[in-house]
């Protein structure tokens, strides 16, 4: 008969060497689906956003995801210790400006202070662009992990399978979208949404200009996009509305009409295709 001391010591040992054979448990692959930082309204709802930035990544979404990549160099340091290797290191994104600075802003800093095959970087005006605006936003300690290296950032062509799969709903990809989506803006189910929200549309009006009156559950979601992104880069709203009530019922109002238009996508022929 086995003693009690023996046996637990046995299964203190044994309960010891699964902890040490799970922490040295490192993985071999990482896949990482990721959204682009935050960005620059969709539409000039709010004139003191330049034309020019409109859709685009902001510097705060720059950083957002330079943060991103440093914490996961911090967590997979056994994946970037060789540095970087496009033949190694697989990235596809959208054709979308916001869509590829993010992924350059995250992949610079998860390779930071390493090597890099490329000799000659395809992206450099990009990737100097995204680095001097960047800088200023960093900890003054962020130097010491080293400079940049060469990174390239491939993104899907039009027309492809990949572009199909992203964006199944664009009107390139779908010859009908542009009948689906008016038929979801002529029905129903839209007029009953403005009607719900259109009190506290009313009291938005009272403080908005003339040129930003919102008149249907359209012109209510570019409201509340520029609203939103301009409450994460701390820029006064439109209006200057802080009332939260207003801003809840954008909030639904807005999601409202985004669900009623995706549902052009349950009758996209190629639904099937894809999924």
């Amino acid at each position: 008969m086995v003693p009690l001391l023996s046996l637990k010591l046995f299964l203190f040992i044994f309960c010891l060497q699964l902890a040490l054979i799970k922490a040295e448990r490192k993985p071999d692959q990482v896949i990482e689906f990721f959204r682009h930082g935050s960005r620059a309204p969709f539409t000039p709802y709010d004139p003191t956003w330049p034309v020019t930035e409109l859709k685009r990544l902001t510097t705060l979404g720059m950083v957002q995801h330079y943060k991103l990549g440093k914490s996961l160099a911090e967590k997979y340091p056994h994946l970037v210790k060789n540095g970087y290797n496009h033949n190694d290191f697989y990235l596809i994104s959208s054709t979308a400006e916001r869509c590829i600075a993010s992924a350059m802003s995250q992949v610079s800093s998860l390779f930071r202070g390493k090597n890099s095959v490329l000799t000659e970087n395809p992206q450099k005006r990009l990737q100097q662009e995204i680095i001097s605006k960047i800088t200023p936003f960093l900890e003054k300690d962020e130097i010491n992990r080293g400079g940049f290296v060469p990174i390239k950032i491939d993104a899907f062509r039009p027309g492809t399978q990949e572009e199909l799969i992203f964006s199944p709903d664009r009107p390139q990809t779908c010859p009908m979208y542009a009948e689906y989506r008016k038929e979801s803006q002529d029905s129903d189910e839209m007029k009953q949404g403005w009607n719900m929200f259109e009190d506290a549309v009313q009291k938005a009006n009272q403080v908005l200009s003339e040129s930003q009156q919102v008149t249907n559950l359209s012109s209510l979601a570019h409201a509340y996009d520029t609203f939103i992104v301009n409450l994460y880069e701390k820029r006064p709203l439109p209006g200057n509305i802080a009332d939260p009530q207003i801003l809840k019922s954008f909030k639904w109002g807005y999601a409202y009409y985004v669900n009623v238009v995706s549902r052009c996508s349950e009758r996209n022929p190629l639904l099937p295709f894809i999924e």
